[in-house]
């Protein structure tokens, strides 16, 4: 029994982690971990998007465990819809942002205040959550009959996912100091980021378009 709770409550942390690293979601905290010059900063961006979409999962997981119920597809696909315009209108303001600034010392958004970022990243986490990215989890949820065990997994899930944007908001952030020894490099690094989250934003639209 030990061993069984164990195995369940791993794979829920470790399916966390790989989920946290779906290409929309990186994408996502790309554009507004690279507004920080602050590895904390960027990694807390990483965790607050964390905390939003393990917010999400939790109700929903909480109806799939209570009421054997889940999302209807359409639902879900309305919200990976509106996570995809999320990403186009994030690139579009990342490059906007960077060819508006009037001063060249300032980068994008740096005058911004932090809790605007941390905000931004949280809701978005919430957004991503209800979309239909989570279906493994889901699926491996409706198949656990007791609540408890149920809950546990999705805890291990939510932290799993906290700490893989984590590593990810640092990673973005570090890659982006160092871009900043070179103008250039940083200035290409910031269109590449913001072109990447629009191209996959239109993917995702075109993915899940049902009206």
């Amino acid at each position: 029994m030990f061993f069984q709770l164990f195995g369940l409550l791993t794979t829920g942390f470790f399916l966390g982690i790989q989920h946290s690293f779906d290409a929309d979601h990186v994408a996502a905290v790309s554009t507004i971990a690279t507004k920080n010059k602050n590895l904390r900063k960027s990694a807390m961006v990483g965790a607050y998007w964390g905390f939003g979409h393990s917010l999400s999962l939790l109700a929903i997981g909480v109806l799939v465990l209570v009421f054997k119920i889940t999302l209807p597809d359409i639902i879900s696909q309305y919200f990976d819809v509106a996570v995809g315009v999320l990403l186009v209108y994030l690139g579009l303001a990342m490059l906007r942002s960077y060819y508006l600034k009037k001063d060249q010392s300032v980068m994008p958004g740096e005058a911004n205040p932090r809790h605007q970022h941390i905000h931004k990243s949280f809701f978005i986490g919430i957004l991503h959550g209800l979309a239909g990215s989570a279906a493994v989890m889901l699926l491996v949820l409706s198949s656990i009959d007791s609540m408890m065990d149920g809950l546990l997994f999705l805890l291990c899930f939510g932290v799993g996912t906290i700490l893989g944007m984590m590593v990810s908001g640092t990673i973005i952030g570090y890659s982006f100091l160092l871009t900043q020894r070179y103008k250039r490099f940083g200035n290409a690094y910031l269109i590449i980021i913001a072109l990447i989250s629009i191209g996959i934003g239109v993917h995702v639209i075109r993915e899940n378009w049902v009206f």
